[in-house]
C-alpha cells in the first residue's frame, strides 16, 4: 500500500514558524561585536534597575492628571502599552478641544 501525502503551505509556515519561534540563547540572537556584553544584556542586570519613585518631570494641572490617569489606565487595560522599568520619561502635551474638554 502507497500513500501520497503532502503537505499544504499552511503546514509549511506553520512549522517554519515554530522552528524561528523555539528559545534561542544569547550567543545566537546577540551580534557577536556585542558577545562581550553579556552581562548588560542579562535579565538579572534587567531587574537591577531603580524603580521610578512616582517622579513627575513637571506638575500637571488636577484635571490634565486625571485625564492622563484615565489615558494610561485604559491603554493598560488594553495592553496597548505595559508598564516598564526605565527611568525614562515621555513628554505629554493636552490641547483643548473646541469644546473645551482635554
Amino acid at each position: 500500500m502507497e500513500i501520497r501525502a503532502s503537505q499544504t503551505m499552511f503546514q509549511r509556515l506553520s512549522q517554519a514558524f515554530a522552528a524561528n519561534a523555539m528559545p534561542q540563547e544569547f550567543w545566537d540572537m546577540v551580534p557577536p561585536y556585542l558577545h562581550a556584553f553579556e552581562d548588560v544584556f542579562s535579565k538579572a542586570s534587567f531587574n537591577l534597575l531603580l524603580e521610578c519613585k512616582s517622579c513627575k518631570v513637571y506638575p500637571l494641572m488636577p484635571r490634565e492628571q486625571d485625564e492622563l490617569n484615565a489615558f494610561l489606565q485604559e491603554n493598560l487595560d488594553s495592553s496597548y502599552i505595559h508598564p516598564f522599568k526605565f527611568l525614562m520619561a515621555s513628554p505629554v502635551f493636552f490641547i483643548k478641544k473646541k469644546d473645551g474638554s482635554l
